[in-house]
């Protein structure tokens, strides 16, 4: 390995390296209202993509965060960004104006495209309501609060992705490659509000 050729790197450290060369992105504030818009049409474009991952995957509720800072830049310099909105749903044969409505009452509000599969509870696979804030159907949020209440907190994890916690809760495997750890609280929040119904 003296011959000079170069090392082949450990995928850990290639990813660590590919995040610390990735450029931050440029602040808001300082971008021209053109590229704010074009940025927040990227974002709710991603939202639209990242669907399965609603009501809770990590990466879209920072798409959503993304989408309602831009929107909320644009309203403050009182630029109405709606005809761009427009051009997107044909672009993209997606109702945006719907989308982007959803997207700025999240959580009140869940953002799904209208052509997205019924969404799924990620512990046992039954089809849950589209209006849930949690991808839990309401027996496995019931066995998560049982488990939790047995010490059984079944959970390497240790934040909690809807209200960044840092407590051990119930674990389930969700959105593809996502493990969602939810803490008692959400776990309860949520049955009380589906009891409430």
């Amino acid at each position: 390995m003296g011959d000079g050729a170069p090392k082949k790197l450990d995928p850990i450290t290639k990813y660590l390296m590919e995040i610390r060369n990735t450029p931050s992105p440029p602040q808001i504030c300082s971008q021209d209202d053109s590229k704010v818009i074009e940025e927040l049409c990227l974002a709710l474009r991603e939202v639209g993509v990242l669907n399965e991952q609603l009501p809770d995957g990590r990466k879209v509720r920072k798409r959503i965060a993304y989408v309602k800072e831009l929107c909320a830049e644009l309203e403050q310099r009182g630029v109405d960004p709606s005809s761009r909105i427009e051009r997107l749903s044909r672009e993209t044969n997606w109702d945006m104006k719907s989308l982007l409505r959803d997207t700025l009452a999240f959580p009140d509000a869940v953002p799904y495209l209208a052509m997205t599969r019924q969404p799924t509870c990620g512990s046992c696979g039954k089809a849950i309501s589209r209006k849930a804030r949690l991808a839990l159907c309401s027996p496995c949020i019931t066995n998560g609060l049982e488990q939790l209440a047995a010490g059984k907190t079944e959970s390497h994890l240790d934040t909690c992705p809807i209200c960044s916690r840092n407590e051990k809760g119930f674990l389930v495997y969700a959105h593809g490659l996502e493990w969602m750890n939810y803490c008692r609280s959400c776990l309860k929040d949520e049955k009380a509000r589906r009891e409430k119904k």
